[in-house]
């Protein structure tokens, strides 16, 4: 499908502790530092609603992102087979991010999403939209090529359609195949699963403070604190066959500890804030198992397992040190 540039206008974006709902401001687009006011000429697709200039972005809650243009696609410099795209949509008038994605062109499934959680993306106008389809800014032929369940996996969702129930454009974006994984349907993706319950914990996170996270895969061999075992394997999903079958599913999650202080997170000391990773093996054995101090790692301990870099634009993040009664464990 042909896809046509547009150039916006310069895009202003004022910044502050807080907007009106309490959600730390942040620009839309790259900038040169954290939560400061910045403008700048934009090059957009607006079907896509994502920047598509070769410029590297620097949100809160990114990992660490190296990439170039390939016509139309983000491709990691150093590793070809991981694709980047960030997903925005407008709301009353304000530019608002989604969320943003690396893709494992080789596992044919999501490596991570990042993105910023607060009740404002909650707040009900619209219903889930069950829209699954291709994500436009990843090549479609390393994407799933139906919505078909599989391998006794079903759709498991990184960021959760009832995480942006703000706007039907919202919603649809989370339906993209770059924001679904293959998750065991009988005792990890539904109710009462593994992957369920560590998710409303973390919805319990969310407060006037932004929370950042990261929900990622991984796919090499894991064995968690638990003893449970996730082995690498290829699957049939998504009507391919050469699916990549998790191992091990995570969030990376930062706020302030107070989480009402309404200060934006470069006026934070590394004290105030709370920074944590959250591991399960990718198992129907988690099912009904609450969420415990065995789930918890700090994220330079998750950096070591997964070789990725979390919260790099947040040189504060206490990533060393995890304290369990922060989280209530």
């Amino acid at each position: 499908m042909k896809r046509t540039i547009l150039a916006f206008a310069v895009l202003f974006v004022l910044l502050s502790c807080g907007n009106r709902s309490g959600a730390e401001a942040q620009p839309l687009y790259p900038f040169s530092a954290p939560n400061e006011a910045v403008s700048g000429k934009v090059a957009a697709n607006r079907s896509r609603g994502d920047n598509a200039e070769n410029v590297q972005p620097r949100w809160y809650e990114l990992p660490r992102m190296d990439f170039r243009m390939e016509g139309e696609y983000r491709v990691d410099r150093q590793d070809r087979r991981l694709y980047y795209a960030w997903h925005t949509f407008n709301m009353a008038g304000k530019n608002y991010r989604n969320y943003t994605v690396c893709f494992d062109a080789d596992e044919h499934a999501p490596l991570w999403v990042a993105a910023p959680r607060h009740k404002m993306y909650e707040e009900r106008s619209t219903r889930r939209s069950d829209n699954y389809r291709p994500d436009p800014g990843i090549p479609s032929d390393v994407q799933y090529r139906s919505a078909r369940n599989a391998g006794g996996c079903n759709k498991g969702h990184l960021l959760g359609s009832a995480d942006r129930l703000c706007l039907a454009y919202a919603n649809n974006q989370v339906f993209y195949y770059s924001n679904i994984a293959p998750q065991l349907s009988e005792g990890f993706n539904c109710q009462g699963g593994g992957w369920n319950i560590l998710e409303d914990y973390v919805d319990a996170q969310v407060a006037r403070d932004t929370l950042y996270e990261v929900i990622g895969c991984y796919y090499g061999d894991y064995t968690d604190a638990y003893g449970v075992k996730g082995r690498e394997a290829t699957i049939s999903f998504g009507g391919r066959s050469d699916v990549g079958k998790p191992t091990m599913f995570y969030y990376v999650l930062l706020r302030t500890k107070d989480g009402n202080t309404g200060k934006a997170l470069k006026d934070c000391k590394s004290s105030e804030l709370k920074c944590a990773a959250f591991v399960r093996s990718h198992s129907n054995r988690h099912k009904g198992r609450g969420v415990t101090r065995k789930d918890l790692m700090s994220v330079s301990d998750l950096e070591k397992i997964t070789g990725l870099q979390y919260f790099v634009n947040v040189p504060q993040a206490p990533k060393d040190k995890v304290d369990p009664s922060d989280w209530d464990l």
